[in-house]
């Protein structure tokens, strides 16, 4: 998919949408890098483990990529458990010397299009800083997704129950158990399975809790003295009880533990946006829907 842009008199530049080809990973892994700091091992390895060739999709400029995505294959499921295919864009980079031509929304343009010719609901992603928002907001996404967010030191004695390391397939079934009757992101197969890497990488884990009876589910990363709960589910009015069964577990002086929107406590964050090609299902999942994880 090509277009052709006259700039200046006389120059004119060929920009092309379409999937990335192996030979320009390079240039790939150095456009994340640009935006997100991490590692050419670590982006080497999600490219090598996830990036399929119809995943990552890129905006070249006369052949050289100046704009990248990863569109990850995700589904939404309403309070009904009605599921519908929900992808995911996740790692949006442009060069940094290419920014204000508009590069950006139209990859993004290009993914949503991808998204709708695969027969998808609509298409999600979750900006990386608050002042994405409004970006995202002036590419057709609208506000979706919240949670509840707090940091708290949790130094409290040990809670009566069991925390133990699950696989990505045992904590996706025991999540989708969780979430019944909530509308959310389901991170199910391959994506609770890059959650599980993300979070082993940094010292953390998926995991299952045990108290007073119930079951309750942690995807926890390690950042220094902070470990991030991505997500804490449990039954409602346990969650206080869930919060210090996984901090004494793990040990961490400082915790940002992630929660639906109903449970828990700390700031309502706006958190993820969607656009919907389905205005029925946009409507059911409406502004405060839970997403859960996201590669942030």
């Amino acid at each position: 998919m090509g277009s052709r842009f006259l700039l200046g008199k006389a120059a004119v530049f060929l920009i092309e949408t379409g999937v990335a080809r192996r030979e320009e990973w390079p240039r790939l892994i150095k456009l994340w890098q640009a935006a997100f700091g991490d590692g050419e091992a670590f982006i080497q390895g999600f490219f090598e483990r996830w990036g399929s060739p119809d995943r990552l999709l890129v905006l070249r400029e006369d052949g050289v990529v100046m704009s990248m995505l990863a569109l990850l294959p995700m589904e939404g499921v309403t309070a009904a458990g009605e599921r519908a295919l929900l992808p995911y864009v996740y790692a949006l980079a442009t060069d940094p010397e290419q920014r204000g031509k508009g590069w950006a929304k139209k990859l993004l343009d290009y993914a949503a299009d991808r998204a709708g010719d695969m027969g998808a609901a609509g298409i999600c992603t979750v900006p990386a800083e608050p002042s994405l928002h409004n970006f995202f907001a002036s590419a057709g996404y609208g506000e979706c997704f919240a949670a509840r967010r707090q940091t708290v030191p949790l130094t409290s004695p040990t809670a009566g129950g069991e925390v133990r390391g699950v696989g990505a397939a045992e904590y996706a079934e025991l999540r989708e158990e969780l979430l019944t009757g909530v509308p959310h992101g389901a991170w199910d197969g391959e994506l609770t399975a890059i959650q599980e890497g993300f979070s082993q990488s940094s010292g953390g884990g998926l995991y299952r809790l045990e108290l007073e009876g119930q079951t309750g589910c942690a995807a926890v990363e390690r950042h220094g003295a902070l470990a991030v709960a991505k997500e804490l589910l449990c039954p409602e009015g346990l969650f206080p009880q869930a919060a210090a069964l996984l901090a004494g577990a793990l040990g961490a002086e400082q915790w940002e533990l992630r929660a639906p929107a109903d449970v828990g406590a700390g700031e309502l964050w706006k958190f993820g946006m969607a656009i919907w090609f389905d205005e029925r299902l946009g409507k059911e999942f409406g502004r405060e829907a839970y997403l859960g994880l996201a590669f942030d």
